[in-house]
């Protein structure tokens, strides 16, 4: 039979950090990284850009570099809420239906472009 930490030490294996920054990123509490998505302007649940004056930006960016400590760790910490946003975004976007979704919108984009005005003056033409 095997012992407990036998059982467990594949799950622990793949919930380690891998990078500096995951293992600052996953040393914070939930309110901590909520506090650091908002001060990015990013609505913690949806990762959505929230609309926030340049200075309510340059004030919570002090208050995180205070809390912070020193830069490289506030910049691993960025890196990491981009790399979740960007891990996040890729599992929502399935690789699958990629194509399908460049398939749907390159008709709205073509609709969108204005056409060539020697090609509206053939089209008038004829």
């Amino acid at each position: 039979m095997k012992s407990l930490r036998e059982t467990c030490a594949p799950w622990l294996e793949r919930n380690r950090p891998t990078t500096p920054e995951r293992a600052a990123w996953s040393a914070l509490d939930d309110r901590q990284k909520l506090f650091i998505l908002r001060g990015l302007g990013l609505n913690p649940h949806t990762f959505a850009m929230e609309r926030m004056t340049n200075h309510e930006r340059v004030r919570l960016m002090n208050c995180i570099k205070a809390w912070a400590g020193t830069a490289e760790r506030l910049q691993s910490i960025l890196g990491t809420c981009r790399a979740e946003q960007q891990a996040e975004w890729l599992r929502l976007v399935d690789p699958v239906s990629r194509p399908l979704i460049e398939d749907i919108s390159r008709p709205l984009i073509d609709a969108m472009q204005t056409p060539d005005p020697k090609e509206q003056r053939k089209e008038r033409a004829a």
